[in-house]
């Protein structure tokens, strides 16, 4: 039956609300919802025509692959609003700060910057890199942890925000080289790994 793409797409993003709905269940512990968003990412993914997946590779789709579960790498922080609220392009997009979040790692304590979009209807937006990415083992560009207009949003707990790297995923351009590719900012590129998330996926 002919479809309209924009159909396709509507209902792709309704799916994806509906997985981040199940994700912010907190009746249910955090390990298996975020078996759960692995599960239904595949099958999305690996099914819809809609999918950033290349069609071709679709047809024998491999899994997307990520690092074990670490509950070590889930935070519920606070949103710093003290910073200099600028303006920058974030790949087609404007976008301006308007927080920075932080949380330790390895002994140490680092910070994200989270952005709104300036056009569309808004949101928020956390792109980060780090060193897996310049090694190979994560997506080369930005990975996700918050982008609310594509309904990917953890939520709060405790009046914090949820931030968790288990849930960090890629963009389209990790499976599709014509989609268009955003580099994390400068302030969000870590210089150490976090073993956490998506891995880079196969593309070709």
């Amino acid at each position: 039956m002919f479809r309209l793409e924009e159909l396709d797409q509507l209902d792709y993003g309704r799916k994806m609300q509906a997985i981040y709905a199940g994700v912010r269940d907190r009746r249910i512990p955090a390990e298996q919802r975020w078996q759960y968003w692995v599960a239904a990412r595949n099958e999305l993914l690996g099914g819809h025509p809609h999918s950033p997946v290349l069609a071709a590779q679709r047809v024998h789709f491999i899994n997307l692959a990520y690092y074990p579960y670490d509950p070590a790498l889930r935070f519920m922080v606070d949103v710093d609003i003290d910073v200099q609220p600028e303006q920058l392009a974030l790949g087609e997009a404007q976008v301006q700060r308007v927080g920075r979040v932080h949380f330790p790692i390895a002994g140490s304590t680092l910070s994200l910057s989270l952005f709104s979009l300036q056009s569309y209807g808004g949101g928020l937006l956390l792109p980060f890199a780090d060193a897996s990415a310049r090694s190979g083992r994560t997506y080369a560009g930005a990975r996700w942890l918050l982008d609310t207009p594509q309904g990917a949003d953890l939520g709060e707990e405790h009046g914090k925000l949820v931030l968790d790297f288990n849930f960090a995923y890629n963009p389209a351009s990790a499976y599709n080289p014509a989609a268009p590719r955003v580099e994390a900012p400068a302030e969000n590129q870590l210089a150490l790994a976090i073993p956490a998330g998506e891995l880079a996926y196969p593309v070709g």
